[in-house]
């Protein structure tokens, strides 16, 4: 029978699963034994196929903790020049599609607050990347 007051509900099912929790971790850590190669092929397949999902989950999760200014892990940010390039698939100066690369328009270093934002990033190709960059008095 549903519960007719929700709050009542959560706290019902947050009992529940601090009275099981041991018993479930051991079973996941079991299964998990059993099937590491799959699990992890899985995860790295899943990964590769939903690069927007990494990237809205951890740009709410550092907005969430206020670390838009701190240092952004390695996989938010290929998820972010993933979704870049799948977006624009050449190089917006040259025309190219080879050796594509994501460039922030508004550099992260002076504007970490943009870093993850999909309209601060254009696809540029390896050469014209690097020319951006030398341009502009970064490299």
């Amino acid at each position: 029978m549903p519960y007719k007051d929700k709050e009542k509900q959560k706290a019902c099912r947050r009992a529940s699963y601090q009275r099981h929790k041991e018993k479930q971790q051991a079973k996941n850590k079991e299964w998990f034994d059993k099937n590491k190669e799959r699990a992890l092929t899985k995860n790295k397949e899943w990964v590769k196929n939903n690069p927007e999902k990494i990237l809205a989950k951890n740009k709410r999760h550092l907005l969430k903790l206020n670390l838009a200014n701190k240092n952004i892990s390695i996989r938010t940010l290929n998820a972010w020049s993933v979704k870049i390039r799948e977006r624009d698939t050449a190089c917006l100066y040259c025309g190219s599609a080879k050796k594509l690369q994501a460039h922030h328009i508004l550099s992260k270093s002076k504007h970490p607050e943009f870093a993850l934002f999909l309209n601060n990033g254009i696809t540029l190709c390896e050469v014209c990347h690097f020319e951006e960059h030398r341009i502009n008095g970064e490299i």
